[in-house]
């Protein structure tokens, strides 16, 4: 398991090994990746720290290609923190945002063989991605005193001729779905079990 946290000095990103105290009033600082999500709220947090946890098992490889994406879940998943998340300080708990599960596996499709096949170009390839993250405020005990999770899929398929360029992109964009998904799932879930804190 990696823990990496997130805190706001000047605005820089920072990632550590162990949490440290963020000053309050201050933005949390953009993650070492640009993301544009499609929800750009910032979500003000009582705690004083933001913690990002990397618990993703999944495989690396073949189906699975998550890891090949420019940018794959784990650094998307900080950027998705940084952005989404702004440590207010006025409490001494702290947010800890796990990533669960980030995976993007890929299906073959079948394609027409012989003449009817050498006219026209088909879609050979889906994409899939699958997203779990749990979200929790923990107190200075290390005790959890609250705790969310989202869950989220998207799919692209690209064609038979498609470069390795297209590929990436098809990845990014399922990459960026399952987040886009989750947020309007997840955010509401947070503002309901997490109200003392998150705002």
């Amino acid at each position: 398991m990696i823990m990496l946290t997130l805190f706001r000095p000047l605005a820089v990103a920072a990632l550590l090994v162990a949490a440290v105290p963020a000053m309050p009033h201050l933005a949390l600082a953009q993650g070492p990746v640009a993301m544009a999500f499609a929800d750009s709220t910032i979500v003000p947090v009582d705690v004083t720290t933001i913690e990002v946890v990397n618990a993703d098992t999944s495989p690396t490889t073949y189906p699975y290609v998550g890891s090949r994406a420019p940018i794959p879940y784990d650094q998307a998943m900080r950027a998705w923190a940084a952005q989404r998340f702004n440590a207010t300080g006025a409490s001494v708990n702290s947010m800890r945002v796990t990533l669960k599960r980030g995976a993007i596996t890929e299906k073959l499709l079948p394609i027409s063989k012989g003449i009817s096949g050498w006219f026209k170009k088909e879609q050979n390839a889906e994409y899939t991605g699958a997203l779990e993250v749990d979200v929790a405020i923990v107190g200075p005990d290390g005790k959890t005193i609250a705790v969310a999770d989202g869950k989220s899929w998207a799919s692209e398929t690209v064609r038979e001729d498609a470069t390795s360029t297209d590929r990436e992109a098809a990845w990014m964009s399922v990459i960026k779905k399952t987040f886009d998904n989750m947020d309007q799932e997840l955010i509401p879930r947070l503002r309901q079990t997490m109200v003392t804190y998150v705002h």
